[in-house]
């Protein structure tokens, strides 16, 4: 060994030394500077030697501690447990004969080791073995700072485990391992073994961890393996691919069983996991979480109780926003990890293994209150004014004006204003005062507006004053943040403040008078709109102004009706204020029944079915029945089905569907959806219509944008009639929104491609192979005309294009003939 590695090795024990005997007191490295330790063989040690060693044992994961960002090792240090291994075991710094009454720590964690042999399956607390008569020995009582010496250097030689605690050196609650199971059995003998578990004792829950291998983020897989051992260390059976892909398996049917089994399924949040479970990853990416989402999906969307079986959580680094849509986090419970400790994931611990951390009280008995008796008394006398101390008196003919004489001091005027000294903006920040009075002079001042009758105040976003108008209504001066103010007439404001929801709505964008009947309103949550103000007979409402977005949210959460080549369909939120006893009765489905046939929608699925041209037997809409069909007072579907006679299966099937709300949705959902099987279409057309051949039956561009154009009116205007009187005038709680998609059947080895089921050639070639199909979001007012529909219609479709590689794509492509 050559001299300086000698030095190194005298030194660092030295260091750990003096770590042992400070015994986690946190002390600051370069106190042991000051120590005369740090002088080996003569030679002080120095600061730069010094913090080399430091880092040396900081690698060696020896020692640990508090850093700060100037310096590459810890400022303050303490031992870790392996550490602390190395000074017990290796060096002999701690001698049993050096304290005679005291036994040895590799003596106290033999005996520890030999009672957790026998407790084993309770996973106790290790405080416990203090109460045990094995904790005696050799006359002395183990002592708590025993104990924790001793299970610190179980730790470090991994003979047991546990979830640790902030604050705490040794776990709450321990367990042994697999080696320190091993080692307890041989220093028992053959003769012992662990108590067996009580018969009666509950089955522990069995949890299943659903996640995203993620190659580009390492600690997000560390992590997800520290959450599945935190688990099972708890008592709770969790299960991971990491353990499983040990030995060969059919991973579907792996996945599949692991879901039916699960007492809850842990979605772990994450971009790559959102991403490939919303289908808009590479489809040659990630297929086992694809797959593994999309049974969860169908089960989470199956399932009454699903909200507390499939819970998403948050990791360290990470956040909700990649829980995927179909699990609601905006609306339902998400939990998060902030340490792999019993705190740091208390709350999903306390709903796995059912530990609520508040107990609803039991309900007392209601208590007597009589009333209280009301006292006999007359009743109050009016006061009346005082005398002014003048007297009027005019007799005979005047004519002129006539002037009293005398002092008659200070006299109000009758109406007086009690908040005369209001200033305009008052009680607003300086900003929106200053706003405030310039849209008060701009309005004509106190000859138009009068003067403010109370001070600004806060109504959600918007800032408000009253005024008392100018004789004929008052008005009222608003902004929203650090926008302009704006001036509205009293009736105006009264529309506004009875819409639902308000302001989300937002506020006029230019001054508005009480004759306006269509206002355009902007700023609120909701974007832009129009207020319709009131009539005689009809409540005033808001409208959206119609805007395309390529974000969509049901449309990823809603599994399609059946498994299929292509669906395209149309999906509408409608949150409408609803009677909450509401529920799809026979009469319900009788209204819908009548309404299916009248729909666009109904007519140009029986034209696409048969081929242009082609004649067969108009189609009725039945009641969808079979694993897929969800029938309740909550559920309604009905289907249309062109079949091949041979096999019954279906080659085109359109699809009514409307779902009332409930814990995943506060609104009323409508699809439509057009669902094609190419090969059984073909053989169905071969059926009935002679010569068939083998014709080109993708759905065109110029289809598609028909088929939305008629789904959109149905899901909004027609459908929805069978629950809401005149859809187009009901009040809204929120944004209505239709997604517009197209979806692949990937569900399947063997699925088609995009340009396989779907003839986008008037978009000219591709640059590259296209992506996965996708869905785009119309906000727009329920009951827009055809020509509208179709226009927007057109724009979701060439905007998806673009993404598509067609990148050249453009809505006039699509004013061209379509290919007969």
């Amino acid at each position: 060994m050559t001299q300086p590695m000698r030095r190194r090795n005298v030194i660092a024990r030295a260091v750990l030394h003096w770590l042992y005997v400070e015994n986690d007191a946190y002390p600051v490295a370069e106190d042991f500077l000051e120590l005369p330790e740090s002088r080996i063989d003569g030679e002080q040690v120095g600061r730069d030697e010094f913090a080399r060693i430091i880092r040396w044992l900081d690698d060696r994961g020896l020692v640990d501690g508090v850093r700060v960002d100037e310096q590459d090792y810890p400022v303050r240090i303490i031992l870790t447990p392996r550490g602390r291994l190395v000074v017990v075991e290796q060096d002999g710094w701690v001698q049993p004969e050096a304290a005679p009454a005291k036994p040895h720590v590799s003596t106290v964690a033999e005996a520890f080791l030999g009672w957790l042999y026998q407790h084993d399956h309770e996973q106790p607390p290790p405080k416990r073995f203090l109460d045990d008569q094995l904790s005696e020995i050799e006359g002395h009582q183990v002592s708590e700072a025993d104990l924790v010496e001793a299970v610190e250097l179980l730790l470090a030689q991994q003979l047991v485990d546990g979830p640790g605690s902030w604050g705490s050196r040794i776990p709450l609650r321990i367990r042994l391992t697999s080696a320190g199971r091993a080692r307890a059995a041989e220093l028992d003998g053959p003769a012992k073994s662990p108590a067996p578990a009580d018969e009666d004792q509950p089955r522990p829950p069995v949890v299943f961890i659903s996640y995203a291998w993620d190659s580009d983020d390492r600690s997000h897989n560390d992590s997800v393996r520290r959450l599945w051992e935190l688990l099972r260390l708890c008592g709770i059976d969790a299960q991971l691919d990491l353990d499983a892909e040990q030995q060969r398996q059919d991973w579907p049917l792996w996945m599949g069983k692991q879901i039916r089994e699960a007492d809850h399924v842990l979605v772990i949040a994450s971009p790559a996991y959102r991403e490939r479970a919303e289908g808009r990853g590479e489809a040659n990416r990630g297929r086992g979480v694809q797959w593994e989402a999309r049974l969860i999906r169908d089960a989470f969307y199956a399932d009454p109780n699903a909200v507390n079986r499939f819970i998403p959580v948050v990791l360290p680094g990470q956040s909700e926003a990649g829980v995927p849509d179909f699990l609601a986090p905006a609306s339902t419970t998400y939990y998060t990890i902030s340490d792999f400790t019993v705190e740091g994931a208390e709350g999903l611990l306390r709903l796995l293994t059912d530990q609520p951390e508040v107990i609803r009280p039991p309900l007392g008995t209601v208590p007597l209150l009589p009333p209280r008796p009301i006292p006999q008394s007359a009743p109050p006398v009016r006061e009346q004014p005082p005398a002014s101390g003048v007297r009027n008196v005019v007799t005979g003919d005047v004519s002129g004006l006539v002037i009293q004489a005398g002092s008659i001091g200070s006299v109000a005027p009758t109406g007086a204003l009690p908040s005369a000294g209001i200033q305009v903006g008052e009680g607003a920040g300086l900003r929106t005062k200053r706003a405030f009075e310039d849209a008060f002079r701009r309005a004509g001042g106190p000859d138009r507006l009068g003067r403010p009758t109370d001070k600004v105040f806060e109504e959600g976003p918007v800032s408000v004053q009253h005024f008392t108008g100018d004789g004929e209504s008052d008005a009222v001066i608003c902004a929203i943040a650090d926008q302009a103010a704006v001036v509205v007439d009293g009736p105006v404001w009264d529309d506004l403040s009875t819409l639902p929801r308000f302001p989300a709505q937002g506020v006029p964008i230019a001054r508005t008078d009480a004759t306006a009947r269509v206002v355009d309103l902007a700023g609120g949550t909701w974007g832009e709109g129009v207020l319709f103000r009131s009539t005689g007979t009809q409540a005033a409402r808001w409208q959206p102004k119609p805007r395309l977005s390529m974000e969509a949210r049901e449309a990823f959460r809603l599994p399609v009706a059946e498994p299929a080549d292509v669906t395209i369909r149309a999906i509408a939120t409608l949150p409408w204020p609803l009677d909450d006893d509401l529920e799809i009765t026979g009469r319900t489905r009788h209204h819908l029944e009548t309404l299916l046939p009248l729909t666009d929608f109904n007519a140009l699925a029986q034209t696409l079915s048969i081929r242009p041209g082609d004649h067969g037997t108009p189609r009725r809409w039945e009641r969808a029945s079979g694993p897929n069909a969800h029938q309740s007072g909550r559920h309604a579907r009905y289907d249309q089905t062109f079949a091949n006679p041979a096999d019954g299966s279906a080659g085109v099937r359109a699809v009514a569907r409307i779902m009332l709300p409930g814990v995943l949705s506060s609104a009323i959902t409508v699809t439509v959806e057009f669902q094609v099987n190419f090969a059984a279409w073909r053989a169905a057309l071969a059926a009935v219509v002679e010569g068939v051949g083998a014709p080109d039956l993708r759905i065109t561009a110029h289809r598609i944008v028909d088929l939305w154009t008629a789904q959109w009116d149905a899901a909004t205007r027609v459908l929805p009639r069978a629950l809401v009187a005149d859809p187009e005038t009901a009040a809204l709680l929120a944004l209505p929104a239709v997604e517009l998609q197209i979806k692949l059947n990937d569900e399947v080895s063997d699925h088609r491609g995009l340009l396989d089921v779907v003839d986008l050639s008037v978009f000219g070639e591709p640059d590259g192979q296209p992506g996965s199909p996708g869905a785009a979001t119309m906000t727009a007012p329920i009951g827009l005309d055809r020509a509208q529909r179709r226009v927007w219609a057109a724009k979701a479709l060439t905007r998806m294009a673009r993404g598509w590689g067609f990148v050249d794509a453009d809505e006039s492509d699509l004013r061209r003939r379509s290919r007969s």
